[in-house]
């Protein structure tokens, strides 16, 4: 991609971003975020087939933004808990309807699975081992998505159930018992 291609790309990303700060996203138009980002309607389905695609690559781009800031020992459960907390007002316009409960599965079981894939094995996370020594590396990813998209679903209705502390400790908790049960 060219620089401009890349800008523009992020413009457009920048553009769901700020808007799923005050609007949940199944009320947020690929009009509006074309109006955001400032191009036209023809440039934005150059980059992303639909909105899905582009909350998908958002979502990328917030976790991506913490794969620097950490090493390869810290646990997915500390990442996942960082990332929610440090964007919770997007997870919670993000997860306002329950209609999106199966597209953000079908995202994060993605990451999960780049994440398995991409890891060295010697990786000690949890999570990470039980998609890689999985039989079902697919469905265990996506097993897990549902999890933590339910317990995102959760925090943002009633934050008071999982502080990040909580949160973290609860997502660590569930990935033991299930690496005991394997």
């Amino acid at each position: 991609m060219t620089n401009k291609q890349v800008r523009t790309r992020r413009d457009i990303i920048q553009a769901l971003r700020e808007l799923l700060n005050t609007t949940p996203f199944e009320n947020i138009t690929t009009k509006q975020i074309c109006t955001t980002a400032l191009v036209h309607h023809s440039t934005f389905y150059r980059y992303f087939t639909d909105k899905y695609d582009l909350l998908s690559a958002l979502i990328t781009e917030l976790c991506a933004q913490f794969d620097g800031k950490m090493s390869e020992a810290t646990a997915m459960a500390e990442r996942i808990s960082l990332i929610v907390q440090s964007n919770r007002v997007i997870f919670k316009n993000i997860t306002a309807s329950h209609a999106m409960y199966y597209e953000l599965i079908q995202i994060i079981s993605k990451l999960l699975r780049e994440s398995a894939q991409n890891t060295p094995a010697a990786n000690d996370d949890i999570l990470i081992k039980l998609i890689k020594n999985s039989p079902h590396p697919e469905i265990a990813s996506y097993s897990f998505a549902g999890m933590l998209v339910g317990v995102l679903v959760k925090w943002t209705e009633d934050p008071s159930t999982a502080q990040p502390a909580r949160l973290k400790q609860f997502i660590e908790d569930v990935l033991n018992d299930l690496s005991n049960l394997a």
